[in-house]
């Protein structure tokens, strides 16, 4: 997976002055970025998830949770799928792309938020050739694909400006104390209340999205 940074230095500045008249030298620049690694980061963990992607023809391999289904992490499209049917890792028997489905059915299609996909299930259809995954064995199944997010959600992108510029400001304060309005002095904390609240909808619970 690319270690991926939701926004940029640029978006950075722009938030800071929206006139973009100050100038920021090279180290500024630098710290700015490092900002936006811990932020992005930072997202990671609260979500339990990345929203970055692989390259392409990265391959997992998975047991099925019965026959029928294969949880899989965020998953954006599949090249192939291959299963081991005697145990023997070898991933003899490849799948047609009809022989399968990726669910959520409607991830991928969603006008707000791009979802990944987070489950293979056998096809249905009349005319797959293949209607079971193989089970009792571990790893029985070969996936090729791009896993991750098709896109960073703007609220993911949003939080993590704030939580970037929230640390900047702390680094530029002595012993990362910041000024509060009413005259006062607080320690900012890893991340705060409201930006860990807008990630909740997007926090990984076990396997996928129900």
């Amino acid at each position: 997976m690319t270690t991926t940074v939701y926004a940029t230095v640029d978006d950075m500045i722009l938030r800071m002055d929206a006139s973009t008249s100050t100038t920021y030298n090279d180290a500024e620049r630098a710290g700015m970025l490092g900002c936006l690694q811990a932020a992005s980061r930072a997202v990671d963990g609260v979500t339990r998830r990345s929203f970055g992607q692989s390259s392409s023809g990265t391959i997992r391999y998975f047991t099925p949770v019965d026959a029928f289904r294969l949880r899989v992490p965020d998953l954006v499209s599949v090249s192939a799928l291959a299963t081991d049917d005697d145990g023997d890792l070898t991933y003899e028997t490849s799948w047609a792309a009809t022989d399968y489905m990726l669910y959520p059915i409607d991830a991928s299609e969603s006008e707000e938020v791009q979802w990944p996909y987070t489950e293979i299930r056998v096809s249905l259809a009349t005319g797959s050739e293949r209607n079971t995954f193989p089970v009792g064995y571990q790893k029985s199944v070969k996936v090729t694909g791009i896993w991750g997010w098709p896109v960073v959600p703007d609220v993911i992108r949003e939080v993590t400006i704030l939580e970037s510029l929230r640390s900047y400001q702390q680094l530029q304060s002595p012993s990362g104390v910041i000024a509060n309005a009413a005259g006062g002095f607080a320690i900012t904390p890893v991340m705060h209340p409201t930006s860990a609240a807008r990630l909740m909808p997007y926090v990984r619970m076990a396997w996928g999205r129900s």
